[in-house]
């Protein structure tokens, strides 16, 4: 296994793990940022089709959107939380089991939900994860927040494809999945 470092703030370094195998791992605890560096950062992130840049609109990010963490919603999260990391009892509809723990970081709570939010189905699934956080923890989940962090990971995930080809299946979809993933979710977090 061979680790390298990015050489960027805040940017992840990769360890390969032979094979081509790659797994980013967050240098910086739980992907809490400066808001210039995650700005810049993003606006790196960000491809088309063609690899390039499409940094023209993510610079809208700065403006009407908080992206610091404030110390009150620092916490322990899993920050890889979602349904393909959770076992579900098809009976009953409990949770079972959480797994997959590998990405777990003190960080902005709301990392946890971003993997809850959607395009196919309405917001039941966040909605009843908030409904209980809250009543377990007393604290309110900001849903514009959540919504956030969903546009900037559907970012982070397109940029991750870059060098590999577009049928090619990264987390699960093409490149023309993300390409829609980003694009919905920047504009459902109301960036466009």
């Amino acid at each position: 296994m061979r680790r390298a470092r990015s050489g960027l703030p805040g940017r992840p370094e990769v360890v390969e793990r032979g094979r081509g195998q790659r797994e980013h791992l967050h240098v910086e605890a739980g992907l809490v940022h400066e808001r210039d560096s995650l700005i810049g950062e993003v606006e790196q992130a960000a491809f088309d089709r063609a690899g390039m840049r499409r940094g023209a609109r993510v610079d809208r990010l700065a403006a009407g959107h908080d992206l610091g963490t404030r110390q009150e919603d620092r916490a322990l999260v899993h920050a890889d939380f979602g349904l393909h990391n959770i076992v579900v009892d098809p009976a009953t509809g409990a949770v079972n089991g959480v797994f997959d723990y590998g990405s777990a970081a003190w960080a902005d709570r709301h990392l946890d939900f971003r993997y809850l939010v959607f395009a196919a189905v309405p917001d039941a699934l966040l909605d009843a994860a908030t409904t209980a956080y809250c009543e377990v923890t007393g604290v309110v989940i900001d849903h514009h927040r959540v919504l956030v962090c969903n546009a900037l990971a559907a970012i982070g995930h397109l940029a991750d494809r870059v060098g590999h080809g577009e049928d090619e299946h990264i987390g699960g979809r093409t490149l023309a999945g993300d390409v829609r993933w980003t694009e919905w979710a920047l504009k459902r977090a109301g960036f466009r």
